[in-house]
């Protein structure tokens, strides 16, 4: 927490495809237009990529990456937002939906085929893939992400 600021909070949804309209109590949002924000959701910080903004007023209407149903937008309803610290911003912060087009490759069994989506719902976060397999995801099962060959190299044996 020391190296965020605290913004505004999530006031309600906007619409039916998981536009969030939020209270900006700082002109910090508007005047750095960042990549990223972070939601306090049941007291763990969770970062989301901004995807597009549009003041509303006193408001900000919020796209967010992984957000794109009304039900998906209603359980981010009063969460606070928080920013990176100036100094902290250049720091790139990945979420798991950062992950969607990437091949995951198993360091032993090769290629396991290309992230589709990600579900995020329940604590074990699960990576779909494009072949139809569903595989739990953990930061300790990847090994390198190259972005060069969009591939994720993964340590999970899959069974």
């Amino acid at each position: 927490m020391n190296n965020l600021t605290p913004i505004g909070t999530i006031r309600k949804t906007h619409g039916t495809n998981g536009e969030l309209q939020a209270l900006m109590n700082s002109d910090l949002f508007v005047d750095s237009d960042p990549e990223f924000i972070i939601l306090e959701i049941d007291a763990i910080n969770v970062p989301f990529r901004v995807l597009e903004w549009r003041s509303k007023g006193d408001d900000v209407l919020l796209r967010l990456r992984g957000v794109n149903t009304e039900q998906a937008a209603n359980r981010l309803v009063g969460a606070p937002v928080f920013m990176e610290n100036a100094a902290e911003q250049g720091d790139t912060i990945m979420t798991w939906q950062d992950l969607v087009g990437l091949r995951v490759v198993d360091d032993e069994q090769g290629e396991q085929g290309a992230i589709d989506s990600v579900d995020e719902s329940t604590a074990n976060t699960l990576l779909f893939l494009d072949n139809g397999r569903v595989l739990p995801i953990h930061e300790d099962f990847i090994v390198a992400i190259d972005d060069t060959t969009l591939t994720t190299h993964y340590t999970f044996l899959v069974q």
